[in-house]
């Protein structure tokens, strides 16, 4: 039987280099099913650039719509989500502004769309609101607080307000037993 994407996601939870960067853990995982597709050393800002996600290479864009990248990875298709640097500021509710000093890049895994929920973040007393309606994930984050060691879901490590501009793209894989 093929190895899943899932399973590749699951093994790299489980090293803390991986873990503790999301273009680490990405490029792992992409490297297994599709070498060559992410550029070794390439930081979330070039994943998610118009060089990948959003256009070109042997990245299929979908854009911002979570719907057709929970089907492309129910598919067994390779999906990634991200957004740039640029794209992760932003002025919340509060008028209060976010300068955010990298992207961030997520593995898209089937099974979704997600549920309503709140999850707790890595420290245990952290609650984190998930909206639903989105993408499962898998993903490195270099702040501690958002290295989760399992699957999680687009709308729990994505600010709300950025949830709408998340750009995915996929590399179509030969038919894959799930």
């Amino acid at each position: 039987m093929a190895r899943t994407i899932e399973q590749a996601c699951e093994d790299a939870v489980d090293h803390e280099n991986l873990l503790a960067s999301c273009s680490g853990f990405v490029y792992a995982v992409v490297s297994e099913f599709a070498p060559g597709a992410i550029e070794a050393g390439a930081n979330a800002d070039n994943i998610v650039s118009s060089k990948l996600l959003k256009s070109g290479g042997r990245w299929i864009s979908i854009g911002p719509n979570p719907n057709d990248a929970t089907a492309q990875a129910d598919e067994g298709n390779l999906v990634l989500g991200g957004l740039t640097s640029a794209e992760m500021s932003y002025t919340d509710g509060k008028k209060r502004e976010h300068k955010a000093s990298m992207g961030h890049v997520v593995v898209v895994v089937g099974g979704g769309p997600s549920k309503p929920m709140t999850i707790m973040l890595m420290d245990g007393k952290t609650p984190q609101a998930c909206r639903g309606g989105y993408p499962y994930c898998y993903q490195g984050a270099a702040h501690s607080l958002w290295r989760f060691k399992g699957e999680t879901q687009v709308d729990a490590v994505f600010p709300g307000q950025l949830l709408s501009k998340v750009h995915y793209a996929y590399i179509k894989l030969a038919a894959r037993t799930k």
